[in-house]
């Protein structure tokens, strides 16, 4: 007996519901609110890739063939989707990423650039000749200016390093494409002729 006196019942009268009924209840509850919270996040998570392609077509921060860095991707833009962009990367490689979460992030995009800067440091082991050492900065200019379209900026001694003498270049190169003319092609070319390597 559950005796409800604020009720104004008689002392022994049942109130209340069973037990095994509320439990029941309670189930039968719980479950399509599970169900309703799991669509209602499934759904906005397509809404908000929806939104941001709609913004990508409206504002235009990127285009097909654009090349973009954000985070730790970059590469060039291969396909806008309703739901996710296509990123070919450098090493190639397809890289795909939500619309929502790509607007999210930080983008830089290269495309639009007039020029790029290019620094980039050589190390050159002190048992070197001095006389060679003396032509490192001419080397360097003359390897730069041979890699069409750059401008070249400056190239100098920078540092004492624990193994080495530490030159550094910059310079810029006059194209929109990031993936061309790259510090690493300098070094090649330099390795290539010999002209970094320590003699014997």
């Amino acid at each position: 007996m559950i005796a409800r006196r604020g009720l104004g019942l008689p002392l022994g009268v049942r109130v209340g519901v069973p037990v095994g009924l509320a439990l029941a209840v309670g189930v039968g509850v719980v479950e399509p609110v599970a169900v309703c919270v799991a669509v209602a996040l499934a759904v906005q998570n397509v809404l908000g890739d929806l939104f941001a392609s709609m913004s990508i077509a409206l504002d235009k921060p990127f285009r097909v063939g654009d090349f973009l860095i954000t985070g730790d991707e970059k590469g060039t833009v291969e396909r806008i989707g309703i739901k996710s962009t296509h990123l070919r990367s450098l090493s190639g490689e397809l890289i795909v990423m939500p619309n929502g979460e790509l607007l999210k992030s930080r983008l830089r995009n290269y495309t639009n650039m007039s020029e790029r800067r290019v620094a980039f440091a050589v190390g050159i082991v002190y048992e070197t000749p001095q006389e060679i050492v003396r032509e490192v900065p001419g080397i360097l200019e003359r390897a730069i200016r041979s890699q069409a379209p750059t401008r070249f900026d400056r190239a100098h001694f920078a540092s004492f390093g624990d193994f080495a003498l530490i030159f550094e270049a910059v310079y810029y190169v006059l194209d929109k494409d990031y993936t061309r003319m790259k510090a690493e092609e300098v070094l090649e070319q330099l390795h290539r002729g010999n002209v970094l390597q320590a003699p014997d």
